[in-house]
């Protein structure tokens, strides 16, 4: 599918190669992104997270 995934939101170099189903938080924003073999789902973190300190 992609060589090079990266975060939608602030674009850091998640991993290389390919996959057909990924689910993983940027470590440097804090986005979900879900990537399928059909589309890239992105879910950007809320203000008000408390998981993130």
């Amino acid at each position: 599918m992609r060589k090079e995934i990266r975060c939608e939101c602030c674009n850091r170099l998640l991993a290389k190669g390919t996959a057909a189903d990924l689910e993983t938080v940027c470590p440097r924003c804090g986005a979900v992104l879900v990537i399928t073999m059909q589309k890239v789902v992105v879910r950007r973190p809320s203000q008000k997270s408390s998981w993130r300190k």
